[in-house]
């Protein structure tokens, strides 16, 4: 028998386009490859948007314990698809940041996307989500820890422009401004209270237990 149903698309079709769970052809698959790349894509999507909801869970109880200062205080590293989410493309090369419902795959945005420091934290800047923006790889590791001031210098004039007013925009003063000092550590993880309900949260705030 040269051929079999595939029990998503319910179509007769030649074994040799069937796949196995990694995607490798295989006429033992269960999938013909349409259908594997399809659930893969569903499968991708509803973790990117699953992550997303626990990026936006973890704003509020934020928003919670530290009121209008609560960006100062959210480390970057737990809101990459914020982030991610933030603009449309790198602002430092103008690369596209193009999202559709075929890329939302987190590890790839994972690996091809960092989150960078504007001030850097080896010269005293924030490890914060006020401080932070998402940038093409490439960018990040040839920004480095440079000052911000010094690194758009290297931009292009349109890349400049647009680097510079979303450095104001988050952190109220022109890059010029950042006075280097001693480095910063980065933070170590995820606040326990974050793992809380909201409920509990608000008790412990109404209770002065949280710093």
């Amino acid at each position: 028998m040269f051929s079999k149903k595939c029990p998503e698309c319910k179509k007769i079709l030649l074994k040799d386009v069937f796949v196995d769970s990694q995607g490798n052809k295989n006429p033992r698959g269960k999938y013909c490859v349409d259908c594997k790349e399809k659930k893969d894509r569903e499968l991708c999507e509803r973790h990117f948007n699953g992550l997303l909801y626990a990026e936006k869970e973890y704003m509020k109880k934020y928003q919670i314990m530290f009121g209008d200062t609560w960006k100062t205080k959210a480390p970057p590293n737990i809101f990459l698809l914020t982030l991610f989410m933030e603009l449309h493309s790198c602002p430092y090369c103008g690369k596209s940041f193009k999202i559709d419902q075929n890329s939302k795959d987190y590890f790839k945005i994972r690996d091809e996307y960092h989150i960078d420091h504007m001030n850097p934290l080896n010269l005293g800047g924030e490890d914060s989500l006020l401080n932070a923006v998402c940038v093409c790889k490439n960018c990040n590791l040839k920004k480095s820890d440079q000052h911000f001031d010094v690194w758009l210098k290297t931009l292009s004039n349109q890349q400049r422009v647009i680097a510079e007013k979303i450095y104001i925009e988050k952190l109220g003063y022109p890059p010029i401004q950042f006075v280097p000092s001693e480095p910063t550590p980065r933070s170590s993880g995820l606040r326990y209270e974050l793992l809380l309900d909201i409920e509990d949260i608000i008790k412990m705030k109404n209770n002065g237990q949280i710093y």
